[in-house]
């Protein structure tokens, strides 16, 4: 055993010495996980009924209730191929910024995952059947991307001598420009990860992938140098392989050198490490993705973890023992139904027994010579005797109700019973009571499934965090395809906020749509209680808005708010801003309206008031002329007064056009604002007036004439 550390300033910070400090490391991490490894190299042996590494008491019959419990669970937990849900953190209805960064997210993350679907899904599946066989499922993010050349065309300025002044011209030069980018998803077998000594995955000082590249791979990847330097062997299915006996047809027949890429969180450096080559591959080279947590993996899918150390514990081994004695008893029983058959003995000397069996068809006799002999030795029954079944038969019979009584107890263990308890349903049995048992059956299922969820998602996190990071700002706009939709004036916005991981953090959730395919119905079920709902509330809000027009924004702002919190709702509430943004404008356009028309009609009735009140005082001013007419005695008294009256119409007239003019420029002030009708209407009006004021004033000018003849025929009858 290799001493423990003290320091890792022992270890010199060359590659040579370097190599040293993490071939310490590695060869700990490999004793730590050896004994699992042996286990679960056995466990998935049994699950795909590998008899070879089986006892010699249990090839000839095997129950294999394992495969059929791990590949119903399997089933359960993995419907399809997960899509990745990113909504507001909060749904709060007024943050579109998170909203269109939400969706492009969420998009350019799907494109993905349909693009590359089937490598997606066997990732997961993959994942999922390490953690439910040997007990940890394990994948992680890359980086990758390719530049291409180009001819860049710019405007310079050049001095041209027949002309003798610097004239722009177009040019030419040589450019780079982003080609491709993307942020794949790789699986890891279980035993190709590594990790430092840790209770918890907090605690994880490091975690190695391992890879194998050949020889002419490892000079294109780390030159020809080091390709010189690697061991080459060819890979193997499991650790203990010897190569020896039926393991080496599973060989692969190319010549590899194991390559561990460390992630030592401890320093964020990336190191690559192999056992043979006496130094590190290349230096050790600074965090390349900067992500948050680290490391380019989510913490990975573990079987039964514990606090004492952080190693998986296969489901398999909590019930191993239930597993060997149910396959024990189902070889005693295949062993037993072997033995059940119609044998027997009887006498030689009878040779009409065996003529029985042979020859004798139905309703058929067989001939017996000396009769009476035979019978007296007991006929048939004495000359035959059957082997027992009966005792074979009950003996059979009890070991199948000790295996039944074993799977019984083995589904007890490992929730099979629950599972199948749900799954199950009887006539007539009411929806309510099929609902208890399916969820039920299902919350033994419910911690693997949320881990697996919350696996994917994580994993779907740090992919975010990469396209955050790393992805150039027109590639999230091409991909996202937001410049087609009603949201593409919020592009840049949304962009920016992708673009600060921080607060796209605070902002922004990412998780994956449920995996199990029992919550099919719950979804269904929940999207027609919505729409239900919505139906009821959009009829009582119609009745409202037909009482107040003004209360409509109000009414799609809380449409808007229950909307924001109902997934998959982002693309629709696009549509919903637009619909608020007009009905906000429609009621101040609709209150400027209705302000001009009262405003209007304010003036209108001023109009009115002003109009009677001229009457009145033209009534006054006629009366008293007439008082003044009787009360004259001569003809310059006469003229003075009509001078005196005219003057006083004169200026009553002048008064009441400068009021007319005034209300017609305030009527004109407020048909700019929407008013037209009224600033008509008060036109018509105004005119009717000065009509009226004309027929006054005729009729004035038709009593002064009626005067002035009165007073001629006075005089004359005077004279």
């Amino acid at each position: 055993m290799t001493a423990p550390l003290a320091s890792r300033k022992d270890f010199e910070k060359t590659r040579k010495g370097q190599h040293q400090y993490w071939q310490t490391e590695m060869d700990a991490a490999q004793r730590r996980t050896r004994n699992w490894h042996k286990k679960g190299n056995n466990i998935v042996r049994h699950y795909v009924d590998d008899r070879e590494s089986l006892p010699a008491t249990l090839k000839n019959s095997k129950l294999n209730l394992f495969h059929s419990n791990v590949s119903l669970i399997q089933d359960m937990l993995f419907g399809k191929l997960p899509k990745v849900d990113v909504s507001r953190k909060y749904a709060d209805p007024d943050d579109d910024t998170a909203r269109v960064a939400s969706e492009m997210a969420e998009r350019v993350i799907n494109l993905d995952i349909e693009d590359n679907g089937a490598e997606y899904e066997s990732v997961l599946k993959a994942v999922l059947q390490d953690r439910l066989l040997p007990g940890l499922g394990c994948a992680r993010v890359r980086y990758e991307m390719k530049t291409e050349e180009y001819d860049e065309e710019f405007e310079e300025e050049v001095f041209d001598e027949e002309m003798g002044q610097n004239i722009t011209i177009k040019a030419k030069r040589p450019a780079e420009r982003m080609a491709y980018e993307c942020a794949p998803i790789d699986y890891f077998h279980w035993q190709d990860v590594l990790w430092g000594w840790s209770r918890t995955w907090a605690e994880i000082p490091w975690i190695a992938f391992r890879s194998y590249l050949t020889e002419d791979g490892a000079a294109a990847r780390f030159g020809k140098r080091i390709a010189k330097k690697l061991v080459y062997e060819t890979e193997k299915v499991a650790e203990e392989d010897t190569g020896e006996g039926s393991t080496e047809e599973t060989r692969s027949n190319w010549q590899k050198a194991p390559v561990w890429e460390i992630w030592d969180k401890t320093n964020n450096k990336v190191c690559f490490y192999s056992p043979g080559a006496g130094e590190l591959l290349e230096k050790p080279e600074d965090d390349p993705l900067k992500l948050e947590d680290f490391y380019p993996c989510p913490p990975f899918l573990l079987a039964n973890p514990t606090t004492s150390l952080y190693l998986p514990t296969p489901d398999y081994k909590l019930a191993e023992d239930l597993y060997t004695e149910i396959d024990i008893l189902q070889t005693r029983i295949s062993l037993l139904t072997d033995a059940v058959k119609v044998v027997g003995v009887y006498d030689k000397s009878v040779e009409a027994i065996a003529r029985v069996f042979d020859e004798a068809g139905e309703a058929e006799l067989i001939p017996v010579e000396n009769w009476a002999m035979f019978a007296e030795k007991g006929g048939v029954a004495g000359a035959v005797d059957f082997f027992p079944l009966d005792d074979v038969v009950a003996a059979m019979n009890r070991l199948v109700e000790q295996r039944d009584a074993q799977i019984e107890l083995l589904y007890q263990i490992t929730g099979m019973s629950d599972i199948l308890r749900g799954g199950g349903t009887k006539e007539r049995e009411s929806a309510t009571a099929q609902g208890l048992k399916a969820k039920f059956g299902s919350a033994r299922l419910q911690g693997t499934q949320d881990a697996f969820a919350g696996f994917v998602a994580n994993l779907m996190q740090i992919k975010l965090e990469v396209i955050t990071k790393h992805f150039d700002a027109q590639t999230i706009i091409d991909q996202s395809n937001i410049m087609q939709t009603n949201d593409k004036d919020m592009a840049d916005k949304a962009v920016a906020l992708i673009k600060s991981p921080g607060k796209m953090k605070l902002r922004v959730s990412i998780e994956a749509e449920a995996l199990a395919m029992v919550d099919f119905a719950q979804k269904k079920q929940d999207r027609v209680e919505y729409l239900n709902a919505l139906t009821t509330y959009m009829g009582s809000a119609a009745k409202m808005m037909q009482i107040d027009p003004s209360a409509r924004p109000y009414i799609l702002k809380m449409l808007q708010w229950g909307l924001a919190g109902f997934k998959g709702a982002q693309q629709i509430e696009g549509v919903l801003d637009d619909a608020i943004e007009a009905a906000l404008q429609n009621p101040m356009k609709q209150e400027g309206d209705d302000n001009a028309k009262q405003q209007a009609e304010q003036a209108k009735q001023q109009f009115e008031m002003q109009k009677l009140q001229m009457q009145q005082q033209l009534e006054q001013q006629k009366h008293q002329f007439k008082m003044n007419e009787l009360q004259a005695k001569n003809q310059g008294e006469m003229m003075k007064i009509m001078e005196s009256l005219k003057a006083s119409i004169s200026v009553i007239q002048a008064k009441l056009e400068a009021d007319v003019a005034e209300e017609e420029q305030q009527s004109n002030i407020n048909a700019e604002q929407g008013a037209i009708a009224t600033e008509n209407e008060m036109t018509r009006d105004a005119m009717n007036h000065e009509q009226d004021l004309e027929e006054q004033e005729l009729e004035h000018e038709y009593t002064m004439d009626e005067i002035a003849a009165q007073h001629r025929s006075k005089d004359s009858d005077d004279d």
